[in-house]
C-alpha cells in the first residue's frame, strides 16, 4: 500500500434516511374509525381465521420442529 493510498479502517461511509409521514396528525388517525367500525372490523377478522382450514405458517413450524426432533 502506497502513502497516497487511503488505509481501509480510515473509510468513512455517511448515510441519511427520513421517514416519510403523513401530515394527519395522532388524534385525526385515531379518530378516523369509530369504536363500531372497529369491532366490525375485529369481528370481520375473527370470522376469517376462524374459516381457515389450515394456519400455513404454524403448520410449517411444527413440521420443521418435528423434524429436527426426529433427527436428534
Amino acid at each position: 500500500m502506497s502513502q497516497n493510498e487511503p488505509k481501509p479502517w480510515a473509510w468513512k461511509i455517511s448515510y441519511s434516511f427520513t421517514q416519510p409521514y403523513s401530515q394527519e396528525t395522532a388524534p385525526q388517525i385515531y379518530n378516523r374509525l369509530s369504536v363500531e367500525e372497529e369491532l366490525i372490523r375485529l369481528d370481520q377478522t375473527d370470522k376469517i381465521v376462524q374459516n381457515m382450514l389450515t394456519y400455513t405458517d404454524a403448520d410449517a413450524i411444527i413440521k420443521k420442529i418435528t423434524k429436527e426432533m426426529r433427527n436428534d
